[in-house]
C-alpha cells in the first residue's frame, strides 16, 4: 500500500462514505478546537481511512472530501501540530519543504511540546475517578503527543 494512495486521483465519493468518515470525528473534546480522529490509527498514531479501495491518512482524506485533489509532492500540514486532527482550518496543503519549515518554526520535531496549562489540564483529567477518566491514548490524541508522553506527565 502506497503512503499516499490519494495522490493524483480524484475518487468519486458517495454521501454514505462522507457520512462514515464524519462519524469517526470528535468535534467536541479538544482543548484547542481540533477535530480529533477516533477511527483506526497506524503505529505512529495517525488516523487511517479507506474508501473505494484507497487507504490514506485521515487528514489527507479531509482535504479530499473538501474538494482538493492532491498532487505528487503534496503534503498535508497540521497547523495545530496535532497529527490526529482533521479540522480543515487546522490543515494546509504544502510541500515537504513547507512542512519541514513549519516544524522548525513551531519546535515540533516529532515530540509534542506542551504548554504548562496543557500539562495542568492533563493532570487534572488523570485525577478523575476511573469511570470518568480518559485513557492515556485518548489524551495523547487530543493533545497531539504519544501515550508514553502522557504517562510521563
Amino acid at each position: 500500500m502506497s503512503k499516499h494512495t490519494l495522490t493524483n486521483r480524484s475518487p468519486v465519493l458517495s454521501q454514505k462514505q462522507r457520512a462514515r468518515f464524519e462519524s469517526k470525528i470528535d468535534v467536541a473534546s479538544s482543548l484547542h478546537g481540533c477535530h480529533l480522529w477516533k477511527g483506526k490509527l497506524n503505529a505512529e498514531g495517525r488516523g487511517r481511512f479507506s474508501a473505494n479501495g484507497l487507504t490514506d491518512y485521515a487528514y489527507r482524506w479531509a482535504v479530499v472530501f473538501a474538494g482538493t485533489m492532491l498532487r505528487l509532492g503534496d503534503v498535508v500540514d497540521h497547523l495545530c501540530n496535532n497529527p490526529t486532527c482533521v479540522r480543515l482550518s487546522h490543515l494546509r496543503v504544502t510541500d515537504h519543504e513547507g512542512n519541514m519549515k513549519h516544524m522548525v518554526e513551531t519546535g515540533n520535531h516529532g515530540s509534542a511540546k506542551l504548554q504548562p496549562d496543557e500539562v495542568r489540564e492533563i493532570r487534572r483529567r488523570l485525577r478523575r475517578p476511573a469511570k470518568d477518566r480518559p485513557t492515556q491514548r485518548e489524551l495523547a490524541q487530543e493533545f497531539g503527543g504519544s501515550r508514553s508522553m502522557i504517562s510521563r506527565i
